[in-house]
Order: C-alpha cells, then sequence, then structure tokens
C-alpha cells in the first residue's frame, strides 16, 4: 500500500482532504480478519 501512495501522492493527500473519513480496507478472505487504515493517516505516514 505505501508504494502506492508515495507514487500517487499529491492526489492521495488531496483525496484524504476533500473526504477526512474516507477509509480503506483490506480483507483477508482466507482468516476472515480485516484491516482499516484511515486514506489521510496513510498519506501522514509515507
Amino acid at each position: 500500500m505505501n508504494r502506492r501512495v508515495k507514487q500517487h501522492f499529491e492526489a492521495w493527500k488531496r483525496i484524504g482532504a476533500a473526504f477526512p473519513e474516507l477509509e480503506i480496507w483490506l480483507v483477508d478472505i482466507n482468516n476472515r480478519t480485516y484491516q482499516r487504515y484511515a486514506w489521510a493517516k496513510l498519506a501522514k505516514g509515507v
């Protein structure tokens, strides 16, 4: 995920600013788990 954020950093930041509640959910169907990531926080972590 970090690679994609770095590649499209400016657009990623703008989307996060426009939609602060936006999240990405990564779902592992084999283990029946998921991880939630706030869009804006992913951009800050890069």
